[in-house]
C-alpha cells in the first residue's frame, strides 16, 4: 500500500466514526484506490476541482475561512501551478489545511520535468507558516497526518510512491542511526543527514557510507535543541537530498544556527542534470546524491 493510501484509509475509518465530518478532500482530477472508497461511502466529503490547481487552493481556502478542513491532494510537483495562491489564500491568513504531495523527488521519474517534484517542499519552505513532514513510512505518515490534521497551521507532507520500510514514530523528529562498520577512523567525525526514499537508501547502503546518519521526517526538528546538540558533536556534517539545494531541508539546517564550528557541506540536485528522463537510480547517479557517489564524498575522493 502506498502511503497516501495508507492515509487514506485512516480518513476512511475517521469519516465511518463521524469524526471528520468538517474535513474536505480537494483534488485536481487525481485518485488512488482507497480515495475511491472515501468518493463512493463519503461523497460530500470529496471535491474533484479538476486540472485547476490555483482554483483547487482558492476553493479550498474559502472553506477553511468558514470552518472546515480542506486536504489538497495532488502530484507534488503540480503545486507549483498555485505558487500565488499558495502565499496569498493560506500563508498570508494563515489557515489551517493539509496539503497531501504524492510522487516526491523522482518519484514519477519515467514522466520527465514536468512530474518530477525537485522543488516541491523548497515552495512551503518559503513560507514561515508551514510545517513540512517527509514520511518514512506508511506507521508514520499516518501518525503525522492525524497529529498535524488537529494543528492550526498549514501543512505539507511529501509522500513516496515507493514501497517504505516499517519505521515507527519519533516524537523527536527525526531517526538516528550510529554507523557500525568500524571504519569511521579514516574519515573525519561525520553525520549526513538526509529524509525520505534517498535516505533510507543511504540508511540500506550505510556499511560504505563511513559516518552516522540522521533522517529527518518533520523539518521543524533541525530547530529543536536535541537535533542542535546532535550537530555539535560531529566534526563535519553532510546533508544530502532529491531537490533542490537553493531551498530545502539543507537551507533549513544553514539557518539552524547549529553549524558555526562544523564542516558543512550541501548536496542535492543543480544544473542541467537535475532534469532527465531515466528512472530514479539512474537519475541519482547522474547528479552524484546515489550512495556510491556520497560515500565517495565522505571519504574524500
Amino acid at each position: 500500500m502506498q502511503m497516501r493510501d495508507a492515509i487514506f484509509d485512516l480518513m476512511y475509518q475517521k469519516y465511518l466514526e463521524s469524526k471528520f465530518d468538517d474535513v474536505f478532500i480537494l483534488s485536481n482530477d487525481f485518485g488512488s484506490p482507497k480515495l475511491d472508497d472515501i468518493r463512493q461511502d463519503f461523497g460530500k466529503n470529496f471535491i474533484n476541482c479538476g486540472i485547476s490547481e490555483q482554483n483547487q487552493i482558492g476553493v479550498g481556502a474559502g472553506m477553511a475561512k468558514f470552518g472546515l478542513y480542506p486536504v489538497f491532494y495532488s502530484i507534488a510537483s503540480f503545486y507549483m501551478r498555485a505558487a500565488e495562491q499558495i502565499k496569498v489564500d493560506i500563508a498570508v491568513p494563515n489557515l489551517p489545511c493539509m496539503f497531501l504531495g504524492v510522487g516526491g523527488g523522482y518519484g514519477y521519474s519515467a514522466d520527465g520535468p514536468t512530474h518530477h517534484s525537485i522543488e516541491d517542499y523548497g515552495l512551503f519552505n518559503l513560507f514561515d507558516e508551514f510545517s513540512i513532514v517527509v514520511p518514512l513510512s506508511n506507521d508514520t505518515a499516518v501518525e503525522y497526518f492525524d497529529r498535524y490534521v488537529q494543528s492550526n497551521c498549514p501543512t505539507y507532507m511529501r509522500l513516496d510512491r515507493e514501497d517504505m520500510q516499517a519505521f515507527q514514530f519519533n516524537k523527536d523528529g527525526f531517526h538516528f542511526f550510529p554507523n557500525q562498520s568500524g571504519g569511521l577512523r579514516e574519515c573525519k567525525k561525520t553525520l549526513l543527514v538526509s529524509c525520505g526514499y534517498l535516505g533510507i537508501n543511504m540508511l540500506e547502503s550505510r556499511s560504505e557510507i563511513l559516518a552516522d546518519i540522521v533522517l529527518v521526517e518533520d523539518f521543524s526538528a533541525v530547530r529543536d535543541a536535541k537535533f542542535s546538540s546532535l550537530l555539535k558533536t560531529y566534526e563535519r556534517v553532510v546533508c544530502v537530498e532529491e531537490h533542490v539545494i537553493s531551498s530545502g531541508l539543507g537551507s533549513c539546517l544553514a539557518k539552524s544556527n547549529s553549524l558555526s564550528d562544523v564542516e558543512y557541506e550541501l548536496i542535492g540536485l543543480e544544473g542541467r542534470q537535475r532534469f532527465g528522463y531515466n528512472n530514479r537510480a539512474e537519475l541519482w547517479k547522474a547528479n552524484r546524491i546515489d550512495p556510491g557517489s556520497i560515500s565517495n564524498v565522505i571519504r574524500g575522493h
